[in-house]
């Protein structure tokens, strides 16, 4: 099937992460758990609420077959794991599906199971520490498409201090699939893939350490992606359809640059993941929106305010014929020449990510 601007596109969001990819798609309607409802009124298409999982878990057919009625989707695309049996039902009725089946919610949600998995294709798990660097593929049931690495802040405030958090911010580059931080990790799995039917992220959070690669778990869900959007020359509805489906990517990315994403919230996150509702938020416009990321908010009388704490990202990129420490440094000044231009109260994100980056590389050198 030829990807159109009239296909119809369906999201299914746990927490409203992908808000803003469901802005940037066409014909898409975005469904929210009821816990976020309030995420992306006023500013996307939203399908009637209905309850596809019940409390104890388990999946009303009836439900997803009434929001399938409503939406009339040719792809439906999961931001988050836990949707497992929901897209597996909707995989069973033909629909192509990018980003969730059970498999995933398994080995995703399962440390030991996730584990096992390591065991038994190759990779081992480290006892001591070293370098973290998340590798990342998309698949598409049949092979491994758009290969990148990426260092992540897992700390919500500068040097690393302050709770631990989803993401505070990231730096990205692609690599090549020949690579050896591709083939001596996340490479070993491609072939137990083939057996789950399972279509979307494929992430190996792995430690290097004595020039050796290990691994600490997976995540098989769309994790803060836009550092990596940057990166991405060609039309997303075609790159999410073409994996669920299985076809061949002829994906054009920009390999010689890198991409960075900041994470902006309010209090009370992260002690409180709904945070705040109402507060106003204004400096998003047409020069800088396609490098704003909306994740918890939503439009009142024509205007952005917050519905919850984690508010969005900013993205940017930089490099071409750069150091890798101006490439960084480029990338940063930018993400925060944007956060400058955002207005909210209290907000807060961090001004420190990819500083480590340039120096975190000069030890993984061979890798790439």
């Amino acid at each position: 099937m030829v990807v159109t601007t009239k296909m119809k596109t369906l999201i299914i969001s746990k927490t409203g992460e992908s808000l803003s990819l469901a802005m940037r798609l066409k014909n898409t309607s975005f469904y929210i758990s009821d816990k976020h409802s309030t995420v992306g009124e006023g500013i996307v298409s939203k399908p009637s609420f209905y309850n596809i999982i019940s409390p104890s878990g388990r999946v009303s057919k009836v439900m997803v077959d009434k929001l399938l009625n409503e939406t009339k989707p040719s792809l439906v695309i999961f931001d988050s794991t836990s949707f497992g049996k929901v897209a597996d039902y909707i995989s069973s009725l033909h629909i192509p599906v990018f980003g969730a089946c059970l498999w995933a919610d398994l080995i995703e949600g399962n440390a030991n199971y996730g584990k096992q998995i390591m065991s038994m294709i190759g990779i081992p798990i480290p006892k001591t520490p070293g370098t973290f660097i998340n590798v990342e593929f998309l698949w598409n049931g049949r092979e491994s498409f758009l290969h990148n690495w990426s260092m992540q802040e897992n700390r919500f405030m500068n040097n690393n201090l302050g709770c631990l958090v989803n993401c505070s911010g990231k730096v990205t580059r692609t690599v090549r699939k020949n690579s050896r931080i591709v083939t001596e990790g996340i490479a070993h799995i491609e072939e137990s893939l083939k057996k789950t039917g399972y279509r979307g992220v494929v992430k190996l959070h792995s430690v290097i350490k004595n020039d050796k690669l290990y691994g600490t778990g997976w995540t098989m869900h769309m994790d803060n992606m836009s550092s990596l959007f940057e990166l991405y020359n060609d039309d997303l509805l075609s790159l999410f359809y073409n994996i669920a489906t299985g076809a061949d990517i002829k994906s054009s990315y920009r390999d010689n640059q890198f991409g960075m994403m900041v994470k902006l919230s309010i209090p009370p996150y992260p002690y409180d993941d709904i945070g705040y509702k109402g507060i106003p938020i204004s400096g998003v416009n047409k020069e800088n929106s396609n490098h704003i990321w909306l994740q918890e908010v939503m439009k009142q009388d024509g205007k952005l305010i917050s519905s919850g704490g984690e508010i969005l990202s900013v993205s940017a990129r930089g490099g071409s014929k750069k150091s890798k420490v101006d490439a960084v440094r480029e990338a940063r000044n930018r993400c925060l020449r944007t956060l400058n231009q955002i207005s909210v109260s209290d907000k807060q994100y961090r001004t420190d990510i990819g500083l480590k980056v340039p120096q975190a590389l000069d030890t993984l050198k061979g890798w790439f």
